[in-house]
């Protein structure tokens, strides 16, 4: 029994070291953690840290500098993707050519020939007109977004210029006050200026201490110039903001108004895509159809100059005519109207797409 307790203690002595154990390594994982997110956000506001250490107007000017950093990003970046749709409405532009070019010389001359050649009559002679395809909408400049400037260094030849004015201000001043005269045609010796300095000791407490008088001169000068830089300083950070503000602004509305016309030109690519397959079916039904027209000269050649052809001929000639004529009417249309895609050659596209599917649904 006594031995059962203690392995019994044992095992509970045991346990116990292992709960410590794990409520350690717990802590020592959440103060890691901390320290991480600590590290983290430490990093992540030192900047700002910084610029509140230098002060309101450096502060501003950097708000201003990441306003019109984003705003370049924003305007970039829609013009960027505006770009590839242009690029992937070009290349759509280039495969529509090449399958109308396709089409016409591999299928709709031939088997206009061949109808000719049957005495078959058109309803209406084609147009010889070239027809461009698609034009887009004239688009305003690229937006160009420069940085700001602090004017630090006009600033600090505004502050130069008040100090060196003030200076010469408190000169005039203490002259007129020890009754003395200014002869700018001589240089100024030491006791002149010792007159002029004794002058403002005095009127600090300090009679008789010329260097205490200078120091007062200098140091009110520097106060002045410290004053006109910090209000210039101020001064243009709020312009700065307040343009930053203006330009972030006219950036997301410029990304609004690239991000409609992306979108109208995407669905532009879509009528495109669209009509090269189009074009691409009814090339290969106008190829099955030449060859019937060929079967039809080759079988019913001696009723070509009576037209007593059999009424599934007739039929076969009235259909190649009336798909000749539907997409001939589709591809003589503009795609864009006013720069924008055209209602009509949707409504073109969309009748051609009917027809070829009625010659489809008879043989399907």
């Amino acid at each position: 029994m006594k031995e059962n307790a203690e392995i019994e203690k044992l095992e509970t002595i045991n346990d116990l070291e292992k709960n410590d154990e794990i409520e350690n390594n717990n802590l020592n994982e959440t103060e890691e953690l901390i320290t991480e997110d600590e590290t983290t956000e430490v990093a992540e506001n030192t900047e700002t840290v910084k610029v509140k250490k230098k002060g309101k107007t450096a502060t501003k000017n950097l708000e201003a500098a990441v306003m019109v950093k984003k705003a370049r990003e924003i305007a970039n970046d829609a013009e960027n993707q505006l770009d590839e749709c242009r690029l992937l409405l070009s290349d759509d532009l280039k495969d529509y050519d090449e399958a109308k070019n396709s089409l016409i010389h591999n299928a709709i001359n031939d088997s206009e020939e061949l109808l000719n050649k049957l005495g078959y009559k058109k309803e209406k002679e084609e147009s010889e007109e070239e027809t461009v395809v698609y034009e887009a909408k004239e688009q305003p400049r690229p937006m160009v977004i420069k940085d700001i400037s602090t004017g630090s260094f006009v600033h600090s030849i505004f502050a130069l210029f008040a100090g060196l004015l003030t200076l010469v201000g408190l000169i005039y001043v203490a002259s007129t006050k020890v009754n003395f005269t200014p002869d700018f045609s001589k240089v100024p010796t030491l006791e002149t200026f010792n007159l002029i300095f004794n002058w403002y000791s005095t009127l600090i407490g300090a009679k008789g201490n010329p260097l205490v008088g200078m120091a007062a001169m200098v140091l009110v000068s520097v106060i002045v110039m410290v004053i006109v830089y910090k209000l210039c300083s101020s001064s243009k950070a709020n312009k700065n903001l307040s343009k930053a503000e203006t330009l972030l602004n006219d950036a997301q509305e410029y990304s609004t108004n690239k991000e409609s016309c992306k979108e109208k030109m995407e669905i532009v690519d879509k009528h495109i895509k669209d009509s090269i397959l189009t074009l691409n079916t009814y090339e290969v039904i106008l190829k099955e159809q030449k060859a019937k027209l060929e079967r039809i000269l080759f079988i019913e050649s001696d009723k070509v100059e009576s037209s007593e052809f059999h009424a599934k001929s007739v039929t076969e000639m009235d259909d190649t005519q009336t798909l000749i004529g539907s997409v001939e009417e589709f591809m003589a249309e503009p795609m864009s109207s006013d720069g924008e895609l055209s209602t009509r050659s949707i409504t073109l596209l969309k009748k051609s797409q009917n027809q070829i599917q009625q010659v489809l649904n008879r043989l399907y």
